[in-house]
């Protein structure tokens, strides 16, 4: 779903720098970004992937690098397309680097929570979905 984006500057030439990462994306009409969610659409910063899920699933927090937090816990894994890396030994690229172009993505709620109240981002990097979890938790 796409949606207006923040932490983007309009440029004199027209272009929009996205601020959202360090890569600074400068990005003409049409031009996406290195993650390929935010895109430049008739000079706004646009997100595409706005409230959009590809993964979705409870873990076991053990498989987090916060683990020793509460052990034997259960976390909610979330997950959205794009990525703002490039890594070549991603287990994930299919989702994270193909971006938008790519996965089936959903809206909704998970099926069962787990029983502490814990999530993390998971499959891409924090700042693609950044939009859409300020809208969700802060409103």
């Amino acid at each position: 779903m796409k949606h207006e984006a923040k932490y983007g500057v309009v440029l004199e030439d027209g272009r929009i720098q996205c601020r959202l990462c360090p890569k600074d994306c400068t990005l003409k009409d049409g031009q996406f970004g290195f993650c390929k969610t935010r895109t430049n659409e008739g000079g706004r910063l646009v997100t595409i992937i706005y409230a959009e899920v590809t993964g979705c699933h409870v873990d076991p927090i053990e498989k987090k690098p916060l683990y020793h937090y509460y052990p034997s816990k259960e976390i909610l894994s979330l997950g959205t397309k794009g990525c703002n890396f490039g890594c070549v030994f991603c287990q994930n690229w299919q989702i994270a680097q193909r971006g938008s172009r790519c996965g089936t993505a959903r809206s909704g709620s998970p099926t069962r929570t787990p029983s502490r109240s814990s999530g993390s981002s998971t499959y891409s990097t924090p700042p693609c979905w950044r939009t859409s979890m300020a809208s969700r938790t802060c409103s």
